[in-house]
Formats: C-alpha cells, sequence, structure tokens
C-alpha cells in the first residue's frame, strides 16, 4: 500500500537523519572504530554467551556472535 498520500508536504520533505545513517554504516563495516557514544566495543562486554529458559520450557542459545549484537546498540526503525 502507498502511504504517501497520507504525508504531509512536510513530513513528505524530512531527509533521513545522519545519525541513523551513521549508525548503520558502522554496523555495516566492523573495520571502523567510532568514537562515537553507545558504540562500545563488543570485545569488552562481561557476557559471552547464555542459555534463556522461556516459561513453556523452551531454551535459546545465544552464542558469542550473538550476544555480541544482543548488547550492542543498534538503529531503530521509523
Amino acid at each position: 500500500m502507498n502511504y504517501a498520500r497520507y504525508l504531509t508536504r512536510v513530513s513528505a520533505a524530512r531527509q533521513h537523519s545522519a545519525i541513523r545513517v551513521l549508525t548503520a554504516f558502522v554496523q555495516e563495516n566492523p573495520s571502523i572504530i567510532t568514537m562515537a557514544g553507545g558504540m562500545p566495543n563488543p570485545q569488552t562486554f562481561p557476557i559471552l554467551e547464555a542459555t534463556l529458559k522461556l516459561r513453556d520450557g523452551k531454551t535459546i542459545d545465544m552464542d558469542a556472535k550473538n550476544m555480541k549484537l544482543a548488547l550492542q546498540y543498534s538503529g531503530t526503525k521509523g
């Protein structure tokens, strides 16, 4: 569905947030070291991996790669 007709002229003219664009760029390029706040080095995270037990008895295993993603700040939609 095309929602463009519901946008005001001001809303349609909005540009992407520079912070959101930068965050996405940094996350796609792990060789970049950023000095921006909120993007800590994942090598410094104290938790390496975890297993979560749900109420229904199922478990979720978080390996080191997924844990680094889970603990890192990331861009948001919207």
